[in-house]
C-alpha cells in the first residue's frame, strides 16, 4: 500500500526521526511525544507514578462512559496477546459467548484463546482489506451460504441410518426417487471403489 492509498482523511505526518512509515502496530508506531515521555524512569511505588496511573485509569473509565465506582480499570503490563487473553478469560463468564472479528492472525489467536479458556465464540471472518459489516449481521441483512440461490441449483441432504448397529442387506431407493424434485440418490454403491469394497 502506498502513502496515497492509505485510508485516512488527514495527511500522514513525516516521522520525526526520519524512519520509514511502518504499518506494524505497537512500539513501531508510537509517537515521538510518547517515546520522549518514556525516557523518564519511574518508581513503581512513587507518588507521582501512582498519580499518573490513577489519572490514566480514570480517563479510560470516562472513555467507556463510567462515571461512578461500579467498574475499575486495571492496567496490565505485557504483550497485546497477554492483555487479550486476560480480557477474554475474565470479562466473559463461563456460560457467555464472544464475537471474534477475524481478518488475520490476531483474530485467529483470539479464537484459540477462547477455545483454550473454555469460552464459546462466534467467528465473523472477513478478508484483511474488508471491514466487517456488523450492522448487516445484527439486522439480518447479511447473506449466508443458505441465502444464495442460482438457476438449476441442486440441494443435497444426508440421510443416515436410524439403527446404531445393523447390517444393511438391501436398500430400496425407488420410492424416494419418485418424489417430486428428487434428481438423484447416491448410496455407498455409487462411491469410488465400491466394486472392490474400498469405500471407507
Amino acid at each position: 500500500m502506498t502513502k496515497a492509498e492509505f485510508p485516512t482523511t488527514q495527511p500522514l505526518a513525516t516521522p520525526a526521526l526520519g524512519e520509514p512509515y511502518l504499518l506494524t502496530p505497537g512500539p513501531l508506531t508510537t509517537s515521538k511525544a510518547t517515546k520522549e515521555a518514556m525516557l523518564r524512569d519511574w518508581g513503581s511505588w512513587d507518588g507521582a507514578f501512582n498519580q499518573v496511573t490513577a489519572e490514566v485509569r480514570q480517563k479510560l473509565l470516562s472513555m467507556a462512559g463510567v462515571e461512578d465506582d461500579s467498574f475499575a480499570c486495571v492496567p496490565l503490563q505485557g504483550s497485546g496477546s497477554y492483555s487479550v487473553e486476560a480480557a477474554l478469560a475474565t470479562a466473559i463468564p463461563r456460560d457467555g459467548k464472544a464475537l471474534v472479528l477475524m481478518n488475520g492472525a490476531y483474530g485467529q489467536r483470539a479464537k484459540k484463546i477462547c477455545d483454550i479458556a473454555g469460552r464459546a465464540a462466534v467467528v465473523m471472518e472477513t478478508p484483511e482489506d474488508t471491514p466487517p459489516d456488523l450492522a448487516a449481521k445484527v439486522t439480518g441483512r447479511a447473506k449466508y451460504a443458505e441465502d444464495f440461490r442460482a438457476d438449476g441449483m441442486l440441494f443435497c441432504r444426508l440421510l443416515t441410518s436410524t439403527m446404531p448397529h445393523a447390517r444393511v442387506k438391501r436398500l430400496d431407493t425407488s420410492a424416494a426417487l419418485a418424489l417430486p424434485g428428487v434428481k438423484a440418490i447416491l448410496t455407498a454403491d455409487d462411491m469410488p471403489g465400491a466394486a472392490t469394497g474400498a469405500t471407507a
